[in-house]
């Protein structure tokens, strides 16, 4: 029978007991580790940080049955905080860092610390914090870690997709952005699963949508876009947002005064529509009448009213006025810039009388007017100049009124009446005691025209300080 091993010497790195006689025995790490998570304190100090250097991974049975000796859940309900035997709280963040490091989710407690602890970005203070939505980012990682260890690309992808969406929820784009590249990286390498892709694909361009960064998203949009035709898919919703943004970046460049580039857009847009779903009448409307705009800043009067009068048949058909009146409009603008100015002023005429009613179209009639005394000035009937001046006056001063109202409403705040782009009241009086002016010449013209005595007598009297 073989010897028995000789005892080892006590290790006080190891073991808890005295080095020396008389002196108190040394905490072992797990005891110095439940000591900080039944110290209740509120500091960042009373969670263990993420550590630097490699450590023997230690049992989670086995710290998990030394935390649950000491402390206890609160059978209040509350997922907020720990209960320990001498009643003391410990806060709700160092309860879930605790709940991750003693179950061995090591990697899912670095993210959730460097989320929340160090980045702020859950809650950014104490008093804002939400428990449901801290445990649940807790969960969402646990789920992630977990599905990494077992090698599961699909679960991988959910994991991640869920943790996008847990994001997106939050507003936070730019973290949710993260994780969805990563779910589209693992749903790349699931060939059997092309759909997965495509979603992944497409949740990645709604994301960077969000964002502001619509260029970006153009790009996921029409990578999901082609692989759901490319394999027989349906790319409704895809296709629709891919209207969406490149409609978005159209509008930017009209702003910006790059009407060619974005007639471009336009086009791209309609062919996607007739392709997808040509029986959608409203946003073929919606379409049409950007291409016209667009073709009518370029100087191509002919396809602008062609791609207007279109929006304006679908906007009859649809029963929608104030469309429609917008669609006279743009129409009257064609017309004038071509010097069919008895269309443009029909066109014009057509729209006051049809959202002549809405309050909402009170800055679009004002400036309707505007447009029509100014092509009645052109045609030299002053009369009728004066008249749509007079009521361009009106509605400029009714609402300067409502603006000011609003203003002392709103204790001083920038307010901007809905059509902003209206006239001033100072160049409204301007305009109609111009009109007031040409009416009141001709009428003098035509007195004085007959009788050139008149005339000089008229001009003898005039007082040359004046001039």
């Amino acid at each position: 029978m073989a010897a028995p091993l000789p005892s080892l010497p006590a290790n006080k790195f190891l073991v808890s007991g005295p080095d020396k006689p008389g002196q108190p025995a040394q905490p072992t790490w797990q005891q110095r580790h439940t000591k900080h998570a039944t110290a209740g304190g509120t500091t960042m100090g009373s969670v263990i940080a993420p550590a630097t250097s490699k450590r023997r991974p230690i049992s989670a049975s086995a710290t998990m049955s030394t935390v649950n000796s000491k402390m206890q859940r609160a059978k209040s309900g509350s997922r907020s905080v720990l209960q320990t035997e001498s009643n003391r709280t410990v806060p709700m963040v160092q309860t879930i860092c605790l709940d991750l490091i003693t179950s061995g989710h090591i990697h899912s407690y670095i993210e959730f610390f460097k989320l929340v602890l160090v980045q702020r970005r859950i809650a950014p203070d104490d008093d804002n914090l939400d428990p449901d939505a801290l445990h649940r980012f807790k969960d969402l990682l646990i789920a992630s870690e977990d599905a990494n260890r077992a090698g599961e690309q699909k679960q991988i992808y959910t994991a991640r997709k869920h943790i996008g969406d847990y994001f997106l929820g939050l507003k936070l784009y730019d973290v949710a952005v993260r994780h969805f590249v990563a779910a589209l990286d693992v749903a790349r390498h699931l060939s059997s699963h092309t759909r997965i892709e495509i979603e992944a694909t497409g949740n990645l361009g709604r994301v960077l949508e969000l964002h502001g960064r619509a260029q970006e998203a153009l790009e996921y949009y029409e990578q999901s876009r082609r692989l759901s035709r490319e394999f027989q898919v349906d790319d409704g919703d895809t296709s629709r947002r891919l209207i969406q943004v490149r409609t978005l970046i159209a509008d930017k460049m009209s702003a910006e005064g790059r009407y060619a580039d974005a007639l471009g857009s336009h086009l791209m847009c309609l062919e996607i529509l007739q392709q997808s779903f040509p029986d959608d009448h409203a946003l073929a409307s919606e379409i049409c009448f950007r291409l016209g705009e667009a073709y009518r800043h370029v100087g191509d009067i002919a396809n602008a009213v062609k791609f207007l009068e279109l929006h304006l048949e679908r906007c009859r058909e649809l029963g929608d006025p104030a469309k429609e009146g917008a669609a006279q409009g743009a129409l009257a603008a064609c017309f004038a810039k071509s010097g069919n100015l008895d269309l443009a002023v029909g066109y014009l005429k057509n729209f006051v009388a049809l959202t002549e009613h809405d309050p909402l179209q009170t800055a679009a009639h004002s400036d309707a007017y505007y447009r029509l005394g100014a092509l009645y000035n052109k045609m030299k009937n002053y009369g009728l100049a004066v008249e749509c001046f007079e009521r361009h006056y009106a509605l400029v001063t009714e609402l300067e009124i409502a603006k000011r109202a609003r203003q002392d409403a709103d204790d001083g705040e920038n307010f901007r009446a809905d059509g902003c782009g209206m006239t001033t009241l100072g160049t409204a009086q301007a305009q109609l005691g111009i009109a007031r002016g040409n009416r009141l010449m001709e009428t003098y013209i035509e007195a004085v025209s007959g009788d050139v005595g008149k005339l000089l007598k008229w001009k003898a009297s005039l007082d040359p300080s004046v001039f």
